[in-house]
C-alpha cells in the first residue's frame, strides 16, 4: 500500500513492531499508546502535533522523557501524561489548549506543561480539559 493513497474501506493493521493500546485522533494526526508506555505518531505535523516538524507516513516513536500513561489529540495539538502525572505537550498554542496562557507560538517537540498533577485528559478541536480527580 502507497503511503499516499486513501484507504476507503477499513484494514486491519499488522505487525506495527509495537502494541498498542489506546488511540487518539486529531485532524490529520494520530498518536498510539503503546503497552510500554512508549507515544508511536502518525500524520501530519505541519503545526508540531507529533512533537517534530516532519509528517509521519508510517507510525514514528515520539521521543518523551518518561513512561507515558495517556494520550490525547485536539484538532492541531496534542497533550500526553507521564506516569508521574506531568503533562507534555506540543503543536498549535493561538487558543491555549497547551495550557501556556499568553504564548500562542507553535511547540514543534513535547514540552512539559506547566506545573499540573492530572489523573485524566481530553482535547477538542482548540481547547483542552486537564481532571485531577484526586480531592
Amino acid at each position: 500500500m502507497s503511503p499516499r493513497k486513501s484507504v476507503l474501506i477499513p484494514r486491519q493493521v499488522k505487525d506495527l513492531g509495537f502494541k498498542p493500546v489506546f488511540v487518539s485522533c486529531g485532524a490529520s494526526h494520530s498518536l498510539m499508546l503503546s503497552t510500554d508506555g512508549e507515544v508511536w505518531g502518525l500524520g501530519s505535523s505541519m503545526q508540531g502535533e507529533l512533537g517534530s516538524k516532519d509528517n509521519f507516513f508510517f507510525p514514528k516513536k515520539v521521543e518523551l522523557p518518561n513512561k507515558i500513561t495517556a494520550v490525547a489529540c485536539g484538532e492541531h495539538h496534542s497533550i500526553v501524561r507521564d506516569e508521574d502525572g506531568q503533562l507534555f505537550g506540543s503543536g498549535r498554542n493561538e487558543h491555549g489548549q497547551l495550557g501556556m496562557l499568553g504564548n500562542s507560538v507553535e511547540q514543534f517537540s513535547p514540552i512539559l506543561l506547566p506545573s499540573y498533577t492530572i489523573n485524566v485528559i481530553s482535547c477538542g478541536p482548540t481547547s483542552s480539559v486537564f481532571l485531577d480527580c484526586s480531592n
